[in-house]
């Protein structure tokens, strides 16, 4: 095949992503139905009890999907600890991210019913500008110059939210919503869009996202989850088979950890006040993806608390189990340490873990060398503790302006800076409190068994070193953390004179939306396929663009189309 061919792109991700790798040499040639029967089946008993895991979904549920669906959800959980972890927040446009929700009730329960909710538990603690955008709404249907201008993106927010994280958004409003419905209108005039998607995009507009409960939610996460329950219900072109419930994966966590802050014998309670497994965990979990690499925490500020030269770029040096959050929504790193802290000035970026990796040219520190005079830090408006003591542990970090914080590593200080959102659960603490603690099986995207299982052995660890803990590791050894549903397609769009598309919401309702014998056709479509399909969407994200081949979308389109036309649902909008 020539530069562009499909299998070319296929050993480029299966080169760079071990999970992918891994999935489609073992798994590739089974029906996406026979994948996921596999992959979920054969759940084992956790380390701790989840009751109070299905009582928080229900709990954080109901307000957004009605009580009937919130324990639907509840008790599918008890039955089946199945959840989607790949997505992020944001109203799902991105067609990876909602065909993997499609996908995830494909599968089936353990009496061979289908999946009577798809529970999806998407990060927040990620910029407004990731590959997803949750900024707005992606096109790929559109007449763009070049199809590598797809997909066409409909800006809802304005570029100062761009470094926000998605979870401290504040809600777009009325206006907003009318301006994006504008912009739609234009793009028809202008002959970029159909008429068929600039129809459905104003419809979605005017009674989704300008619908009662959206404008009144009090955040964008809440909107997005309200948004895309109303788009889902829209997917179908009957009554849907399955219900969508959709959640904040770090208000989850925060939630679970009221109780488990506050009950000795937890796992994260464990790990965060126990000082002896608390060193241990500092040294297995350094570095490893998605935790915190101490000797980039560790980098000393300047003078006037902004970063020096040689400090590392922000976000790649983790966080230590919470990020604090700025006044304006952003990220800040946070490390231990006791009574004489480290001054360190770091700054929030995207929690992708596979940017989080040791600086082979810079020793790392050892918890015995990180500490500084706390006469460094500022301890203004900072959560207080009646029982903490200046000798206690605590979670510093620095933002990019000086701007200081330090909190006390007591289970009242940490439940208190949760409550009042000065802190959010890291990506280490969410999978720690549902997947590793819990044992809900986690099905993620191509980085996350890789950091998962990362975490997962470094806990191990930890316990196993440390004297009273070996039963429980013991009981974590079966935990699974090798969840995988993110990479894959199995509805697309044709563009006359290109080929074949990612095919996102827009394309799919402006289409009719999906029926029973779509359904059929998505669950009978094999792995191997469904990664190929998925290409469009996966290359951008894998490779840099200066290793793109010119034209490489234009000529990767047209063989998909010769490949996979006849085995991949086809959803094409009216003119």
């Amino acid at each position: 095949m020539d530069e562009g061919g499909v299998d070319r792109y296929l050993r480029i991700l299966m080169e760079k992503m071990a999970t992918a790798r891994e999935a489609l040499r073992r798994r590739g040639d089974l029906s996406l139905s026979g994948y996921l029967s596999e992959i979920t089946s054969d759940i084992p008993h956790p380390l701790q009890d989840p009751a109070d895991l299905c009582e928080a979904v229900r709990a954080l549920g109901a307000p957004i999907w009605g009580d009937a669906v919130a324990e639907i959800a509840a008790r599918s959980l008890r039955e089946h600890p199945v959840a989607l972890t790949a997505n992020h927040i944001g109203v799902e446009h991105f067609a990876q991210s909602l065909q993997s929700a499609l996908l995830l009730i494909l599968g089936k329960t353990p009496d061979g019913r289908r999946m009577p909710v798809a529970p999806v538990f998407s990060f927040g603690n990620i910029p407004m500008n990731n590959l997803t955008y949750p900024r707005g709404i992606l096109l790929y249907q559109a007449a763009v110059d070049r199809p590598e201008d797809l997909p066409l993106k409909l800006p809802l927010f304005p570029g100062r939210f761009n470094r926000s994280m998605a979870c401290r958004v504040p809600p777009y409003d009325a206006a907003m919503a009318a301006r994006l419905e504008e912009r739609a209108a234009r793009l028809e005039r202008e002959g970029v869009l159909g008429p068929g998607m600039a129809r459905c995009v104003s419809d979605l507009v005017r009674r989704d996202y300008r619908s009662r409960p959206a404008l009144a939610a009090p955040d964008f996460a809440t909107q997005a989850a309200i948004v895309n329950r109303r788009i889902w219900a829209r997917l179908f072109a009957e009554r849907p088979p399955s219900e969508l419930a959709y959640l904040q994966m770090e208000t989850l966590a925060a939630r679970l950890l009221e109780t488990d802050l506050l009950n000795p014998s937890s796992l994260a309670s464990s790990l965060l006040f126990d000082p002896a497994l608390r060193e241990k965990a500092m040294v297995h979990l350094d570095g490893v993806q998605g935790c915190w690499d101490l000797g980039r925490l560790s980098a000393p500020a300047d003078v006037d608390g902004r970063r020096p030269e040689n400090a590392v770029v922000p976000g790649r040096a983790g966080t230590f189990f919470f990020w604090a959050v700025d006044r304006y929504g952003r990220r800040i790193p946070l490390r231990p340490a006791s009574g004489r802290p480290l001054g360190f000035g770091d700054s929030g970026g995207p929690d992708r873990p596979d940017v989080l990796s040791p600086d082979v040219s810079q020793p790392k520190a050892s918890p015995s060398q990180m500490m500084l005079p706390m006469e460094s830090w500022s301890m203004d408006d900072q959560p207080t503790d009646a029982s903490a003591s200046a000798g206690d542990p605590r979670l510093i970090g620095r933002d990019d302006r000086g701007e200081s914080f330090s909190l006390p590593l007591t289970p009242a200080s940490v439940r208190t800076a949760l409550a009042d959102g000065r802190i959010i659960p890291s990506l280490f603490t969410c999978f720690l409190t549902v997947a590793l603690a819990r044992g809900v099986v986690c099905l993620g995207g191509y980085y996350q068994s890789v950091y998962l299982s990362a975490m997962k052995a470094g806990v191990m660890k930890a316990l196993k070193s440390t004297k009273g803990y070996g039963d429980a590791a013991d009981a974590l050894a079966p935990a699974r953390a090798d969840g995988y549903l993110s990479g894959i397609l199995t509805v697309m769009t044709r563009r006359p004179g290109i080929g074949l598309l990612p095919a996102g919401p827009v394309e799919i309702i402006a289409a009719g939306g999906l029926s029973e014998a779509d359904l059929e056709r998505m669950a009978a479509l094999s792995l191997l396929d469904a990664h190929r399909a998925g290409l469009l969407d996966t290359i951008v994200d894998i490779l840099p663009e200066a290793e793109r081949p010119e034209n490489w979308v234009t000529n990767l389109c047209a063989e998909l189309e010769r490949m996979l036309a006849d085995k991949v649902v086809i959803k094409n909008p009216p003119d």
